[in-house]
């Protein structure tokens, strides 16, 4: 319990409209939960509560085999590569246990309270991300370009509250480029940062403005669209499991309590019900309105 903030003491910022409202960054708990048992497994891996694996490759594809083997040069973390047509997104990560994956977390845990982060710890994982980049870069070779601080400055809204999210990302993509190599020709078998090409497996699919026909390994309704409901009274969400998992959304509906999410067999019965190959990787598709990536 101690690993968990009290609701005062999370980062919040306020939303505008005719009520000043404030939100807090609760999802910070799933850090907090993280770091409190990265010491008892080699790996521990985190994920939002809205992804879930796709019907095709829930008994086919072991996460386990997304890992190096041990023969290999370990890496810290292992998190799903990003081109520049899609957005960032720190859902379905991995770290490995240790000294190494806990002086990332605290350089995540140090900026909990920073002012202006609009999307409070995917912001900071993703600033992060380019921080430990540029240390190991400086470290290994002795030599390094810094440019995360500057990306971290572009994080941060000007006065007029407007904010340069573009900016970013494209700091983002240069320092990973420099140091990692091109998107589709990373250099990083030595590399304590290891992305996963989604082309090969995808372990963090977005749902937004492209075709939903060509399943990943794991899906991910991020947004706020995923609370929407149906004539049916059935949130998106629901009726999207359901759909991909062949089970009424009614049921899917009502299955979500604590204690009905323990029937694995539910699951195993509807994935081994349908003969199916999975195939993890997905198709790279522009998913951008205007320079903003939806997926």
């Amino acid at each position: 319990p101690d690993d968990f903030l009290k609701t005062e003491e999370y980062p919040s910022q306020y939303l505008g409209g005719p009520t000043w409202t404030r939100r807090y960054g609760k999802s910070w708990n799933r850090w907090y939960a993280l770091r409190r048992h990265l010491d008892s497994f080699e790996w521990v891996m985190s994920v939002d509560p809205d992804q879930f694996m796709s019907r095709p490759c829930f008994g086919n594809v072991s996460l386990s085999s997304l890992l190096p083997d041990r023969k290999e040069s370990m890496p810290i973390t292992i998190f799903r590569d990003f081109p520049a047509i899609h957005t960032l997104n720190s859902a379905a990560v991995f770290l490995r246990g240790g000294e190494a994956a806990r002086l990332f977390l605290d350089l995540m845990f140090e900026k909990t309270h920073y002012s202006g982060h609009l999307d409070f710890d995917q912001s900071v994982w993703d600033v992060t991300v380019l921080e430990f980049i540029e240390l190991w870069t400086a470290v290994s070779i002795g030599t390094s370009t810094w440019r995360s601080p500057w990306c971290l400055m572009l994080q941060v809204p000007y006065l007029t509250q407007k904010f340069s999210l573009d900016e970013f990302m494209e700091c983002w993509h240069e320092v990973v480029t420099v140091n990692l190599g091109e998107y589709g020709s990373r250099q990083q078998s030595s590399h304590p940062v290891r992305l996963l090409p989604p082309e090969t497996v995808d372990i963090n699919f977005v749902v937004g403005p492209r075709a939903i026909d060509d399943a990943p390994l794991i899906w991910h309704l991020a947004g706020q669209q995923k609370f929407q409901k149906g004539g049916d009274g059935v949130s998106y969400m629901h009726s999207f499991l359901a759909a991909d998992w062949g089970l009424n959304s009614s049921f899917v509906q009502d299955a979500f309590p604590p204690e009905a999410n323990l029937q694995c067999h539910i699951w195993e019965d509807a994935w081994s019900a349908v003969a199916s190959t999975c195939q993890p990787g997905t198709a790279l598709v522009d998913c951008r309105h205007g320079w903003l990536a939806m997926c």
